[in-house]
């Protein structure tokens, strides 16, 4: 009941939108902790970006669908999302679902930070540990919207991240940063 609890108290915030995201929060919301698979100044960067609206965060919901007849053309799928993806195999199945019923007719299974991915609505889902340095390194700098569907929520809840426009501002400021720092770095590596 705790993570049922804790990802409640988020929906509610979003919804209300005077939400004040901490660190903490987001542990909860992506199941990770800083210190494990991401960086800390990653999570306080998400955390930055969603509290000065640079990055917006919108909460949806999805069906819990029924589980195909072997015979029908979405049984294929469906044996995909939930024999080849674990424990959130589950969870990807209504993934797929939402993404049809939003529109999508390009859905696949994708890589580095996402489960699945959509073209025709810029959109990547990620099930259970989401990870903020794959969200803000490989996911919005493209302009698409990342849908996290986490572990543990009593409505079924899922929870879209969009860049803005001064997100891609302030990403370009950073990779200008981080170029500078790299030649410093190669400059001081080389002199006698």
């Amino acid at each position: 009941m705790f993570i049922f609890d804790h990802i409640d108290r988020i929906v509610n915030e979003v919804i209300k939108g005077n939400s004040n995201w901490e660190v903490e929060m987001l542990e909860t919301l992506f199941d990770t902790h800083p210190l494990g698979n991401d960086f800390f100044e990653y999570y306080e960067e998400l955390c930055f970006l969603l509290n000065n609206g640079i990055i917006t965060c919108e909460v949806d919901y999805y069906k819990e669908i029924e589980d195909p007849e072997k015979k029908d053309e979405m049984y294929t799928i469906y044996s995909i999302c939930t024999d080849t993806r674990g424990s959130g195999g589950t969870l990807i199945w209504y993934a797929w679902n939402w993404l049809l019923e939003k529109g999508a007719s390009d859905t696949k299974f994708a890589r580095y930070g996402a489960n699945l991915h959509t073209e025709s609505l810029n959109i990547s889902i990620k099930v259970g540990s989401g990870r903020p340095r794959r969200i803000l390194e490989d996911i919005l700098p493209n302009g698409t919207t990342y849908v996290h569907y986490p572990y543990g929520t009593n409505n079924n809840e899922c929870f879209s991240f969009k860049p803005t426009e001064a997100f891609f501002e302030w990403n370009e400021k950073k990779k200008l940063k981080r170029l500078e720092e790299m030649k410093k770095l190669a400059t001081n590596f080389f002199i006698d």
